[in-house]
């Protein structure tokens, strides 16, 4: 599988939505094996909510999904750089 650079809510959504789908789940089974709410799965998925590292890390355990972290390419521009 392909990695894929998160920068906003909603492209983390779109990965918690094709790694749920790859999965054959509905929001709801992928709720109850997180232990979170379907309306929870639903607001991560539309990039409408702000995620725990916690919740991230449930998610991903979940999704068989990794998670990595590491310095962006040049040129990347950052939501936070006008902060």
């Amino acid at each position: 599988m392909k990695t894929t650079d998160v920068h906003t809510a909603a492209d983390l959504g779109r990965v918690v939505r094709d790694a749920r789908r790859r999965c054959s789940l509905t929001q709801q089974a992928l709720a109850l094996r997180a232990g979170l709410a379907q309306p929870t799965i639903s607001k991560i998925e539309r990039g409408a909510s702000d995620v725990s590292f916690a919740t991230l890390v449930r998610l991903c355990a979940v999704l068989g999904l990794g998670l990595a972290i590491g310095p962006r390419a040049t040129g990347d521009a950052s939501p936070w750089d006008d902060a």
